[in-house]
């Protein structure tokens, strides 16, 4: 039995404590104001020639997507996959909304279980404007028993681990804030987590990208 997917829950600008939200329980499609429930393949084929984007935040949850392509609309596909090789860690910033925001990280180890948005032009143009401290690129990842070239978003910053550790696998943001108490202090966090080494590359390989200190918070 699917649970039902609330899409007016997980306002995250009004809760940023909530954060990541709630991501979709199974595959389907979000078509206006209904989550769909359908099997990977029905989306897939549902929509051919969309694009595949890795969603490892908050754009895993129905109601945040909702809400970011408010001005171009759905439909939108909603994929749960394994990946191996990624995890999901946190961006070496805070957004404006408040909360401390998912970026990937490479870690040969991890076999991880994602969310896939499949989505169109206008909607991946829109979502891009909702990702000013990310860069997208794009990588052939194997998809369940597909490989597909999947889009996905990697902070321009770096990705919060401790000095000389993997990254901070992610959390609720209690938790998070809990173990940079003591650690890393003081505002913009971006600068301090810089400042004390608690920043560091995704190491995902590619265009490697630099680690700074100062994003548009």
């Amino acid at each position: 039995m699917i649970s039902k997917v609330d899409l007016d829950d997980d306002d995250l600008r009004a809760h940023p404590d909530r954060y990541p939200g709630t991501p979709v329980p199974a595959d389907g499609v979000l078509d206006g104001a209904a989550f769909v429930p359908m099997t990977a393949d029905g989306v897939f084929a549902e929509f051919p020639g969309r694009h595949a984007v890795l969603a490892v935040g908050s754009n895993a949850c129905a109601a945040v997507i909702r809400r970011k392509l408010s001005g171009v609309g759905t439909p939108v596909g909603f994929v749960r996959c394994v990946v191996d090789g990624v995890a999901a860690g946190f961006s070496a910033h805070r957004s404006v909304a408040g909360f401390v925001p998912a970026a990937p990280f490479a870690d040969p180890a991890v076999r991880a279980e994602v969310v896939v948005n499949l989505v169109d032009d206008e909607q991946l143009a829109c979502l891009d404007a909702t990702e000013p401290n990310y860069v997208r690129d794009s990588v052939e990842l194997s998809l369940g028993s597909r490989t597909t070239r999947v889009h996905r978003y990697r902070s321009r910053w770096g990705v919060i681990a401790a000095p000389g550790q993997r990254p901070i696998p992610l959390c609720d943001q209690p938790a998070l804030e809990g173990l940079l108490r003591g650690h890393v202090t003081g505002e913009p966090l971006s600068a301090a987590l810089a400042t004390e080494g608690w920043a560091r590359s995704d190491g995902l390989g590619g265009a490697d990208l630099e680690v700074r200190a100062h994003p548009a918070e």
